[in-house]
């Protein structure tokens, strides 16, 4: 490998790294029911840091609202909700936070939400093991799933691979990697 070839390798990796610290995990939102029951259904909920719950209720009967345990260590207090109407909140801190319907805990209508955290993927350690292939590791979350893209143009992006994480680092090889003009991205797949 010359000199311009090494050149060419190196901007490839700090290309790739400039992208993927500008990758952001994208905020889902759940739904959570307050039903008939006097139940939040589902009553026990595991998301990640950034999504959104909303609370519905479908109680045509009465009014329920969502509100923190006082311990909980995250505080939120819902309006009365009527039926149809909906309360949502943004969930930034990792931990189990139980909750309850401020009449109708003492007829079982409590729940949790438990919140993980989500590391947002990196590549790293570019490193060409000979002509023919080039690997990379990637930094992320054991379990979730990654899409790895490249491009010749950074315009045009395809997919090569969908990995899900064996472990919070791991490596990605990729063979016939003869055109050193690739760039090459990882996206959260789940």
């Amino acid at each position: 490998m010359n000199r311009f070839d090494k050149i060419k390798m190196a901007l490839v990796g700090v290309t790739t790294l400039a992208l993927i610290a500008n990758q952001s995990v994208l905020a889902t939102e759940h739904f959570v029911n307050m039903t008939g029951l006097d139940t939040f259904d589902p009553n026990n909920l595991t998301i990640n840091v950034g999504d959104i719950v909303t609370w519905v209720n479908q109680d045509s009967v009465d009014i329920h609202t969502s509100y923190s345990s006082p311990a909980s260590g995250e505080i939120w207090q819902s309006p009365d909700l009527a039926f149809g109407e909906t309360f949502s909140r943004t969930f930034n801190n990792v931990g189990t936070f139980p909750y309850r319907d401020r009449d109708w805990y003492p007829a079982g209508m409590t729940g949790s939400i438990t919140v993980n955290n989500v590391v947002p993927p990196t590549l790293s350690v570019p490193v060409r093991p000979n002509n023919s292939q080039f690997r990379f590791t990637i930094s992320g979350t054991v379990g979730r799933t990654y899409i790895i893209e490249t491009s010749c143009n950074l315009t045009n992006w395809t997919a090569i691979a969908t990995n899900v994480a064996p472990r919070n680092v791991f490596n990605h090889t990729t063979a016939n990697a003869t055109n050193l003009t690739r760039f090459y991205r990882v996206k959260d797949g789940t």
